[in-house]
């Protein structure tokens, strides 16, 4: 049981080797095909047989286990086990005999089945120093992992972390992209329920207006001549975003049929507040 800070060169073949991994990893994955090009890549430079990567998830402060043999994603707290004690001292871990380390936890291979023999456990920092996750290796063929492994894993998981970084932070992108554009659709919609033209009233000006405060709210009107008289609706449906924008078009739209059909004042309310919940019409 070994902790190495000290940094050894590379060699040539050695470097020529990473670089390869780098380029490979500049292409565009998503985030589980990169975790698997990740492990992939360190099981061929380091000789092992299996890998895993776990990735920090800052808002518990926990590690989140994403590729893995044979085993369900887990969640370890900083500073628990091999993999926790790596990311809060952010230093490889070199264990030649895992049965004799007391952080190392024998649950997984009773679970998978697999007998881990050596592990080299590594932080996974970015160009910005935070920290990405951790990257483990199992039982290098033919032997323990040496110094020189230590130095090559090293180099490997600068390369890796930032690849991660950038897939999680493209992937953030996209899926903030993909919300934008379903609340765009969804303010179509809650726009396209308002009324287009003001009634015309002998003696009264008539005007609307809606500005909700995001894209879309739980906000919106109608104004709308009967046959009975000037039909006006306010809705408010609790929050803001897709859901109750669109909730409030249902309302209004049962609302409004229910008037045009020549319904009591007090139904068509009723039947809005039962069939359009959260809607709070008044």
């Amino acid at each position: 049981m070994t902790i190495r800070t000290r940094q050894r060169r590379l060699s040539t073949r050695d470097m020529r080797t990473i670089l390869d991994v780098t380029s490979a990893l500049a292409a565009p994955f998503d985030l589980m095909t990169m975790l698997g090009a990740v492990v992939a890549a360190a099981k061929q430079v380091l000789a092992a047989e299996r890998g895993s990567v776990w990735l920090h998830d800052a808002a518990t402060n926990e590690l989140v286990l994403e590729v893995a043999t044979g085993l369900k994603p887990v969640r370890v707290p900083i500073g628990v086990g091999l993999v926790g004690s790596c990311a809060r001292n952010r230093q490889i871990i070199n264990v030649p005999d895992c049965y004799a380390d007391p952080r190392f936890d024998p649950g997984v291979d009773k679970a998978s089945g697999y007998r881990t023999r050596c592990m080299l456990t590594l932080p996974l920092i970015d160009h910005k120093d935070v920290l990405v996750g951790v990257m483990q290796v199992l039982n290098k063929k033919g032997g323990v992992f040496d110094e020189d492994d230590e130095a090559v894993a090293t180099a490997l998981a600068s390369q890796c972390a930032v690849a991660l970084q950038r897939v999680r932070m493209t992937g953030a992108l996209i899926e903030g992209e993909k919300m934008r554009q379903a609340l765009e659709m969804a303010r179509e919609v809650q726009m396209s329920t308002l009324p287009a033209t003001m009634p015309v009233i002998p003696g009264y000006n008539v005007c609307g207006s809606f500005r909700p405060a995001e894209l879309t709210g739980g906000d919106t009107f109608d104004l709308s001549l009967l046959d009975t008289g000037l039909l006006i609706v306010l809705a408010d449906a609790t929050g803001h975003g897709i859901a109750p924008a669109l909730s409030v078009g249902q309302a209004q739209a049962m609302i409004r049929i229910a008037f045009q059909r020549g319904a009591h004042v007090e139904s068509p309310f009723t039947e809005a507040n039962n069939g359009a919940e959260p809607a709070n019409a008044a």
